[in-house]
């Protein structure tokens, strides 16, 4: 029974370090960027490169 009552004072101080964490880091939410620059840089150099293949294979440049 000892064992039981372990995992219960873990799990609650896991919930409380859980608490505590997202109210004094909440402001840090407003930080994160959540527009798709990365993804449509991303998108341009992957359609860059397939470009340059393109270039590449049909010049027979290799």
């Amino acid at each position: 029974m000892a064992l039981a009552g372990k995992d219960q004072n873990v799990e609650n101080d896991n919930t409380a370090a859980g608490t505590v964490g997202a109210l004094v880091f909440w402001p840090a939410m407003f930080a994160f960027d959540l527009s798709q620059k990365e993804q449509i840089e991303m998108r341009a150099y992957q359609d860059r490169n397939r470009h340059l293949n393109y270039l590449l294979n049909s010049n027979k440049c290799l």
